[in-house]
């Protein structure tokens, strides 16, 4: 066989072998994740979701895209620096917790329950990002990153809450003493309600707006939206910080706390009767 003949067979065989390893890879891959999850099918929005087998924790497939993260200048009153200027933002798919993770699903996994409102059916709350990171770090999951909590609270919406601008007690729990400007009070109910309360949004995740304030992986940054990095692809901010970012308001905060694009801090190690959570897992397609 001339060398040129032989070096087309070696760069077949090498080829197909290379072509093997991948398939055998993928095969591998997602049947570790099938282990892990369970699939449910479609919700009503049309986005698949998957039980996790260990907690029965379920989650929300994503999709990838792009969405305008950040909040207008008109977005007043109220309206903070930090949460502009608004950016086109580069998202990979992934999964993320359809609930605010419970207290049965907390206690499961840590064997212990601080909240200040008990019920297995309540959000956990009272646990610090810290208590979060080691949740996660047992089941494999992770915070999710600002860009990714706004992705999934705003479900391919533009307006302050995925609802429209306005936001009332029928629709999320809040502090009806502090409505939208113009808008009526609603109902003052000071504590958590049940995980699955409330209308989803359009990706079919319960509680996005209120209820209880949900940690991020983030620091939190004033600056960040306005560098290229802020722009993806899947942006996450881990500057060295005592601090770190939770977003949606809670049900001692006003209306404007829970908009899409309200961002808030607190040391990461505080424990408050209205913060608690919700996972994420990463993806690789």
């Amino acid at each position: 066989m001339k060398p040129k003949g032989k070096r087309l067979v070696l760069f077949v065989a090498a080829a197909s072998f290379l072509t093997s390893a991948l398939s055998l890879w993928l095969f591998r891959h997602k049947l570790a994740f099938f282990f892990r999850f369970e699939p449910l099918g479609k919700n009503e929005q049309g986005y698949r979701e998957y039980a996790h087998r260990d907690t029965g924790i379920i989650f929300v497939r994503l999709p990838g895209g792009v969405f305008q993260m950040g909040s207008p200048e008109s977005d007043a009153p109220n309206r903070e620096e930090d949460e502009g200027p608004v950016h086109d933002v580069e998202m990979s798919p992934f999964l993320i917790a359809k609930f605010e993770v419970s207290q049965a699903e907390w206690t499961k996994v840590m064997e212990s329950n601080l909240s200040q409102f008990r019920g297995d059916d309540l959000p956990v709350e009272r646990v610090s990002w810290h208590d979060c990171r080691e949740f996660c770090g047992e089941l494999g999951f992770q915070l999710p990153s600002e860009a990714q909590w706004e992705y999934a609270c705003r479900g391919g919406t533009t307006t302050r809450f995925h609802v429209g601008d306005k936001l009332t007690t029928d629709q999320a729990n809040f502090n009806g003493w502090f409505p939208i400007r113009g808008e009526p009070k609603g109902v003052i109910r000071g504590k958590t309600l049940p995980v699955d309360s409330f209308e989803p949004n359009p990706f079919g995740l319960y509680n996005v707006c209120g209820n209880v304030g949900e940690w991020c992986e983030d620091v939190p940054d004033p600056t960040f939206y306005a560098t290229p990095e802020a722009r993806g692809p899947d942006p996450v901010n881990r500057k060295e910080s005592t601090f770190r970012v939770f977003r949606g308001g809670g049900f001692r905060d006003s209306a404007f706390a829970a908009r899409s694009a309200d961002r808030y801090a607190r040391s990461a190690d505080s424990r408050v009767y209205d913060l608690g959570f919700r996972p994420v897992v990463p993806l690789d397609d």
